[in-house]
């Protein structure tokens, strides 16, 4: 669950985004609350595909039910085609897609140092232009140190955070010309 100033960050990354080619890849869907505001604040013609195995969830139902409730909650968005809804390992999602690189890649799956690292990598290696995620706060240690070792963060906003990549620079360079 984002707050209203983590949300006001993610608008405003999802606005840039729709600017640049390619769909919003969101890496944990949990019960679709993101994946319905990055679906209302993307371009009409963008797509958002949201990535989960739904093998955890505060409520701890099981998997099956999770992946239901998510399917219900997103249903309109998925039957319109402006959500693709993938039940899958992240790891498996990784090692399969063949897209265009994403214009957003919004990480908030396995909040270890590890797994975040891996997911900043793959956004990179996939050529996504803006890398964020949620939780980069005391509470999730790992998720902070990744984001730093992986460049820092260019923004935040509560636990929202934009790696600092390539995009970044150029639009600091712009206003400083």
């Amino acid at each position: 669950m984002l707050f209203p100033i983590e949300l006001r960050l993610l608008q405003e990354l999802v606005e840039r985004s729709n600017a640049l080619p390619g769909p919003i890849i969101e890496v944990g869907t949990l019960f679709g609350y993101t994946t319905s505001r990055l679906a209302l604040w993307k371009a009409a013609d963008k797509k958002v595909i949201t990535v989960d195995n739904y093998s955890w969830n505060p409520w701890n139902v099981s998997s099956d039910v999770h992946q239901s409730l998510t399917r219900r909650f997103l249903h309109y968005l998925d039957a319109s085609g402006q959500v693709e809804i993938r039940c899958m390992d992240k790891n498996d999602f990784f090692a399969s897609y063949r897209g265009e690189p994403p214009a957003l890649v919004f990480i908030d799956a396995d909040h270890s140092y590890e797994a975040t690292k891996a997911d900043i990598v793959w956004a990179h290696h996939i050529g996504a232009a803006i890398i964020a995620g949620h939780d980069y706060a005391s509470h999730c240690p790992g998720v902070g140190r990744a984001v730093d070792d992986m460049g820092g963060a260019a923004r935040h906003a509560g636990g929202v955070w934009a790696l600092n990549t390539g995009y970044w620079k150029s639009q600091f360079q712009r206003k400083a010309a």
